[in-house]
This record gives C-alpha cells, structure tokens and sequence, in this order.
C-alpha cells in the first residue's frame, strides 16, 4: 500500500482534501472522507463516487494529511 508521501511523490499536483458528508440524504452521522485532488471539485467528486448517494456537507483542504 502507497504512502501519502508516494502518493505525493508520483501525483505533485494532488493536495490532502477533507471531505464531509452524509452517506444518504437526511443521515444524522457525518462521514470524513479524505482524499488527494487536484481541487475541490475533484475531491468532491471522489467522496461521491465512493458514497453515491451523499450529500456533501463541507469540502476543505487539509494540510494535516502531508505530515
């Protein structure tokens, strides 16, 4: 399994996203997704294709993700 660093390495153009949403419309429970994107709308579009039929709450780029 890749490291964020190996990621990072062979990807330079992807940055640490946090993704939060609801699995399923109306859900009470938030679910983190975080990913590598190119923008936020990529990393939308991955939390998406892995929970198809979320609601995005929130999209913000997280740093945290390259230590």
């Amino acid at each position: 399994m890749k490291t964020a660093a190996d990621i990072l390495h062979d990807n330079p153009n992807l940055i640490p996203y946090r993704v939060t949403l609801a699995e399923e419309p109306g859900d009470k429970f938030t679910i983190v997704f975080d990913c590598f994107a190119e923008d936020d709308d990529h990393a939308a579009e991955q939390a998406e294709n892995a929970y198809p039929n979320c609601t995005i709450h929130n999209v913000t780029f997280f740093p945290e993700a390259n230590q």
